[in-house]
């Protein structure tokens, strides 16, 4: 039974996931001015048929295994569509720097930010994806989360050990934001019911990475906090779709910059 509910949640994840593809690259050339010829048709139907073959490749391995997210593989399957793009001569998209140098492959801006730009359907499935992947690999158990304050918007914290965490808390509701505390992967559900404004990841814990991929998948900024950051691991961790990596010791100096503006 186990098997078959695996099987049968992975391929709706990819049914999905490739069924949005055409629409969300059609709406991204029309964003560009492009008018697909029989040159670009073929290149997205060559990167249909790669998305769905690499996705469940993917998705056939185990949870440790599973190196990539399926975020990740639709933005690799874009790169089809950017050679016929070269191919045809149009001028690449005027992108900030922070795209230049960490996704120098999407010359056209094609990658979605979000898999909430694949659907409604897409995005609830890759946030299961998410957490199952999550709690596989961290080998946690579901907790729920405290319930914030009525009306206010919402700091969730990841992994944040104890030490010095009601002073974080503190910071953060003298700011005019309530706080939730999740410990561990599971509860990261709780993005399709309390939608945090901001989330901060302890990158000591051995969830954070999927975290970060997952939450910033879902469209929610990220804060990845750690004790050794440097210019060797603050790439990577960027990568993986933080909006900022700071140092434990600096993020209580640094909320006000950090959180989001209430007005």
């Amino acid at each position: 039974m186990m098997c078959a509910s695996v099987s049968q949640e992975t391929d709706q994840l990819v049914t999905s996931l490739v069924a949005a593809f055409p629409g969300y690259i059609a709406g991204r050339l029309d964003a560009i001015g492009v008018i697909p010829d029989d040159a670009m048709t073929r290149a997205v139907g060559e990167a249909i048929k790669s998305l769905d073959a690499d996705l469940r490749k993917l998705l056939s391995k185990s949870a440790a295994e599973q190196v990539e997210s399926p975020l990740e593989v639709v933005r690799r399957a874009t790169e089809r569509v950017t050679v016929a793009l070269e191919a045809a001569g149009v001028t690449q998209a005027d992108r900030d720097d922070w795209a230049k140098e960490n996704q120098p492959g999407d010359k056209y801006g094609l990658y979605p930010a979000s898999s909430q730009q694949l659907g409604e359907q897409a995005w609830q499935l890759h946030l299961d994806w998410g957490v199952r992947k999550a709690e596989a690999v961290a080998g946690v158990v579901p907790a729920s989360p405290p319930e914030p304050g009525p009306g206010l918007p919402v700091v969730a914290l990841f992994g944040v050990p104890i030490d010095g965490r009601s002073r974080l808390v503190e910071g953060i509701e003298r700011r005019g934001f309530g706080s939730v505390m999740w410990r561990n992967p599971a509860a990261l559900e709780n993005t399709q019911e309390v939608r945090p404004a901001l989330a901060v990841v302890h990158l000591g814990h051995p969830g954070a990475h999927d975290a970060i991929r997952m939450l910033s998948d879902a469209g929610i900024g990220v804060v990845a906090v750690g004790e050794d950051v440097n210019d060797l691991t603050t790439p990577g961790i960027l990568a993986l779709g933080a909006r900022e990596v700071v140092e434990s010791s600096r993020l209580l100096s640094s909320l006000d910059r950090l959180l989001p503006d209430r007005a």
